[in-house]
């Protein structure tokens, strides 16, 4: 019979042994890194996930004259699959580029946000996905990306309803990785901008925020963000908007550009941002 002083030794040891597993399991979590890319597709939106435990989302992927350029940098980062992929609404500058994806890499997962088609192509991209049967699933505020038990959330915080116009529809996709976290605005305009910071003001102070609509939307309330925010512009130029978009000089902290700096990524730590490239 094993008596009082073995058994709490052993209990203790134990304890020990579990408090050593729980140390190595947070360094090597400590260590894992979330990249965030947005890649230089001209006037149009790419934004490339890379989460800690090697899950891969795409949200958008440019238009069509930019699919091989988005190809060639999703080779160079070694993505072979995209684990989920998100339509934020249907304009060509966003969804045309997964033509070309789908017959390149497996894509598990598309999400999009239930508006019909607004501009031509979009009708035949859906049955492109349908047809390998990869699931198709409706986004609104307050949902989530079914990530598993990946240690990112990603929370959707637009449209509320598709009344409004096809930007204002956009799905406005807020991601989260312990103290950092990121805002990808799509083209909404001035008025959800400030619908949703006055509903979420955290969003307000994200790590990082996609200026809306390439540039061209500006809400006021952006200039309430923290110092140390990185403001991303995906922008190029555009028969519809061709100039510059206008002077974002006047926003608090960094200000990077894809058509002045090219393809821009990000990295965290789950504790500070760094800007890898440019």
């Amino acid at each position: 019979m094993r008596d009082s002083k073995g058994v709490s030794g052993w209990i203790f040891g134990v304890i020990v042994a579990c408090l050593s597993l729980w140390d190595a399991q947070n360094a090597n979590a400590a260590d894992k890194i979330l990249r965030i890319h947005f890649v230089n597709v001209g006037f149009g939106d790419a934004i490339l996930i890379e989460s800690p435990d090697s899950r891969h989302v795409l949200v958008d992927a440019g238009p069509q004259e930019y699919s091989q350029e988005l190809l060639r940098h999703l080779s160079a980062a070694g993505i072979k699959t995209i684990h989920a992929a998100v339509i934020t609404h249907p304009h060509r500058n966003h969804f045309e580029g997964f033509f070309s994806l789908l017959e390149s890499m497996p894509i598990e997962r598309l999400y999009i946000n239930g508006q019909p088609q607004e501009e031509e192509g979009y009708d035949k991209l859906l049955e492109e996905f349908r047809k390998p049967k990869i699931p198709v699933e409706i986004l609104h505020e307050g949902d989530h990306l079914d990530l598993g038990n990946s240690p990112i959330r990603i929370m959707i915080l637009n449209p509320r309803d598709l009344k409004g116009s096809t930007n204002d529809n956009a799905l406005v996709v807020w991601l989260r990785y312990q103290k950092t976290s990121f805002l990808l605005s799509s083209d909404i305009g001035v008025n959800q901008q400030e619908r949703i910071f006055a509903q979420y003001p955290e969003a307000l102070q994200s790590s990082c925020i996609q200026i809306p609509h390439h540039g061209w939307d500006v809400s006021s309330f952006l200039k309430n963000a923290p110092a140390e925010t990185i403001f991303v512009v995906s922008t190029g130029v555009d028969t519809r908007h061709p100039q510059a978009p206008p002077n974002l000089e006047s926003l608090p902290g960094r200000l990077l550009r894809t058509d002045r700096d090219g393809t821009i990524i990000l990295e965290s730590d789950g504790e500070k941002l760094q800007v890898i490239r440019p």
